[in-house]
């Protein structure tokens, strides 16, 4: 027994001893944690409950300014409330986020979606653009909703409605897949970005620098007040843009071209300044300016009438017979005929080439003509045999010295470049040997595979009234600077059309002609103090009638503008596109008639 009661005794005891060293090492590790706490770690806890303490909130920097150019606000903002949560907080409360939903009159589940969507301890919109009957039932229970704030915000407006929508372009509000790539750049949840047009090409120059503020906030996210151990940042605006638009001319483009699908556009023939950049069907930008639906997104992309495309230079037509223009110097230069050679096929309203006959728009024909009264009047019949005598290569030679087939430049994203066809091209999409010479008849005079945008059309009308210069559209004259200065931006180089002084002056009398002459094909757009030349244009449409177009450029003394009107599916050009361009060149006629003549020296 004794022996038994000695075993268990010795158990006890290093049981006992077992224990202790177990309590010393728990009470080792606590008092090593502990002084990791109170002195190693001091600075870093210190910072996380510094950052519990104290928000961040952002002050938003109001959107740069678009103005025309007479400084008429075409893009502005106003002052707006956005509704912001920390999704850590308010999810915490059982109420929060039922409260929220009632207050904001939205549905519980889409708040949650949108939280979850964010970031978990940072300050989320969960409602932008809040009316003030929101804001005020949400201020007044504020200290119901932990981690809910108010923000005072700018909202990009546009003052006139659709006018000028394409060239403007609209904002949206940044994703979150684009917030991991520009976070670094100053932006955060809830920011807009330009999406297209001039809001997309200068959002660096259009979004400014938000501010920033700090505030105390409680162990539950309640808002305690202003902190004051650090400077509220004031947000820096975003510059103005000042534009070559004129407003004047711009709504009466869309205002001719309602109801139809075309595109005008008017620059200045030396600078490329934009004056009318004009699309039609447009939209109201001002649906994109707070967050639009989905139900209207998927209307306005499923639109059978594209609104949302810009027709100046997204999409791409059959030049028809503005390309004689092209032709008329192709003629002369590759020495087909001279100026007042006929050749040797009078116009009978068409013209028969091998087993195949081409038809002149004038079914009862033109009859004999030389080169100027062939474009005068667009024969088709002249230039099918100019057409007989050009390789695809050499015509596509002259298309491209006259700016087709590629982009003009504009300060303007999605630019599509064109078709210009070459031997090389024809062969990849027909097969070798599969197109026959009869294929540069149809291309001589627009038809076809030539593809251009109303917008390299008038680059090219302006370089025929300029002297050879392709300039550079140009929507944008200049930033304002700080002190009220407007900064010019740089348009790059200028390409030329290498025109040879001869053939430059005749093309320019033929296109005089053409609005001058009792038989030409732009004389609805004659205009006395105002005269124009021009080119008339019927393009081939797969879907249905033609398409009317008309390019040029007035006066024809001292050209101050070049212009391209194309009305899709409305026939002959001087059926739609040439009365469209008298009514826009009739107002440029009467402000020179009230400015009078100038003083003498």
């Amino acid at each position: 027994m004794a022996s038994g009661d000695s075993f268990q005794r010795a158990e006890r005891s290093r049981r006992g001893w077992r224990l202790s060293a177990l309590i010393g090492v728990g009470v080792l590790i606590l008092a090593s944690r502990l002084f990791v706490l109170q002195l190693l770690g001091v600075e870093e806890y210190a910072l996380k409950s510094e950052k519990n303490r104290i928000r961040q909130e952002w002050i938003g920097a109001p959107r740069g300014l678009i103005v025309d150019s007479r400084g008429e606000v075409l893009a502005g903002t106003r002052p707006s409330y956005a509704v912001l949560a920390v999704p850590r907080e308010i999810f915490r409360s059982p109420t929060a986020l039922p409260l929220l939903s009632e207050l904001l009159e939205v549905p519980e589940e889409e708040i949650a979606e949108r939280l979850r969507s964010g970031p978990r301890h940072a300050p989320w919109v969960v409602r932008h653009d809040v009316g003030f009957p929101q804001v005020s039932r949400v201020a007044e229970r504020e200290d119901e909703l932990p981690g809910v704030s108010l923000e005072i915000a700018r909202v990009r407006v546009y003052p006139h409605g659709s006018l000028a929508a394409h060239l403007l372009g609209h904002v949206g509000e940044i994703s979150e897949a684009e917030l991991d790539n520009l976070e670094t750049r100053g932006y955060r949840a809830g920011s807009y970005i330009g999406r297209t047009g001039l809001e997309r090409v200068y959002e660096s120059v259009l979004r400014g620098r938000d501010g920033e503020e700090y505030h105390e906030v409680s162990a539950v996210g309640r808002r305690l007040g202003r902190f004051l151990g650090r400077n509220p940042v004031p947000p820096v605006p975003g510059r103005i843009l000042h534009l070559y638009l004129d407003t004047e001319l711009q709504a009466q483009a869309e205002s001719l071209l309602a109801g139809s699908r075309g595109a005008v556009c008017v620059l200045d023939v030396d600078t490329g300044g934009l004056r009318v950049h004009a699309s039609s069907p447009t939209f109201d930008p001002n649906r994109f300016a707070t967050g639009i639906g989905a139900e209207e997104w998927n209307r306005l992309n499923t639109d059978g009438e594209r609104p949302l495309l810009d027709r100046t230079v997204q999409a791409v037509y059959a030049p028809g017979s503005t390309f004689k223009i092209v032709s008329f110097v192709a003629t002369l230069q590759e020495r087909i005929l001279g100026y007042r050679d006929q050749p040797p096929t009078p116009c009978f309203g068409g013209y028969q080439f091998g087993n195949r006959w081409f038809g002149c728009w004038e079914e009862g024909g033109h009859g004999s003509l030389a080169l100027e009264q062939a474009l005068v009047q667009s024969c088709d019949t002249y230039f099918y045999q100019v057409g007989e005598a050009l390789t695809v290569n050499q015509l596509a030679r002259h298309a491209t010295a006259a700016g087709l087939g590629r982009r003009t430049g504009i300060d303007l994203p999605q630019e599509l470049p064109g078709n210009v066809p070459t031997s090389e091209w024809l062969d990849a999409r027909y097969g070798r040997r599969q197109w026959t010479q009869g294929t540069v008849l149809n291309l001589i005079i627009g038809q076809g595979e030539y593809l251009v945008t109303p917008m390299q059309m008038a680059r090219t009308a302006a370089a025929v009234a300029n002297g050879g210069v392709l300039p550079t559209p140009r929507l944008v004259r200049g930033v304002e600077e700080p002190d009220g200065s407007i900064r010019p931006l740089t348009t790059g180089s200028e390409e030329r059309w290498a025109l040879p002084a001869g053939v430059l002056r005749r093309l320019r009398a033929a296109m005089a002609y053409v609005v001058g002459d009792e038989e030409g094909t732009g004389r609805g757009c004659r205009i006395e103090e105002y005269p124009a030349a021009g080119k008339t244009g019927t393009a081939e449409n797969p879907h249905g009638p033609p398409h009317s177009w008309f390019i040029g450029y007035a006066p024809t003394d001292e050209p101050e503008v070049a212009f391209s009107v194309i009305v899709e599916g409305r026939g002959h050009g001087s059926d739609a596109a040439v009365p469209l361009a008298r009514e826009l060149l009739e107002i440029l006629a009467a402000r020179r008639g009230a400015a009078g003549p100038e003083e003498p020296s």
